[in-house]
């Protein structure tokens, strides 16, 4: 039991680093397309000189922000969902309808996966770059496989706890 209980600890102790790392990764964009942003309104309105990749940085940074969002999101079950009819259930039932929803759900994120993951190849062998940054397009889309990856990651993580490790006084818990 002690080997199991270290593995736990081991496995907790991973999954609250990358939350944390997800928290951090998932800010810095923010604030970096608020500067650039900033930026980009002083260069165009007080210095008038045209700021030409700002608009398409600030794009890509909020889209980046929210896909590792996505992840946050299921840590930190925040996502939208219909709890009325759930909240109804007895208990028992309750958890069961839940499981099964969470279950839904890491199908929906593995195959919205392995579809970023077939986009990129694609746009891979298309080559093409953005406007004006010039970036591979495939660098781009690649956010969508962070965020949906992070998500079957954390869905996975919510499932074992829940219902594989079955400790009733962590389940509640936040993860950060």
């Amino acid at each position: 039991m002690g080997q199991k209980d270290s593995e736990e600890k081991l496995t907790d102790k991973f999954m609250k680093i990358a939350g944390v790392l997800q928290n951090i990764f998932s800010v810095i964009p923010l604030v970096a397309m608020c500067f650039i942003v900033l930026a980009s309104v002083i260069m165009r309105y007080a210095l008038k000189v045209p700021f030409t990749w700002g608009e398409e940085a600030a794009r890509y940074l909020m889209i980046f922000a929210a896909m590792l969002a996505i992840g946050m999101g299921v840590r930190e079950k925040s996502h939208l969902g219909v709890t009325i009819f759930t909240s109804l259930l007895p208990g028992r039932i309750q958890k069961v309808v839940n499981g099964l929803a969470q279950i839904v759900s890491l199908a929906i994120y593995m195959i919205l996966t392995y579809l970023s993951w077939e986009f990129i190849i694609a746009q891979h062998k298309f080559g093409q770059l953005s406007a004006a940054l010039k970036l591979p397009m495939y660098l781009v889309y690649s956010m969508m496989l962070l965020g949906f990856g992070f998500s079957c990651i954390e869905t996975i993580y919510l499932i074992w706890k829940e219902y594989v490790r079955k400790s009733p006084d962590e389940a509640g818990k936040e993860t950060i």
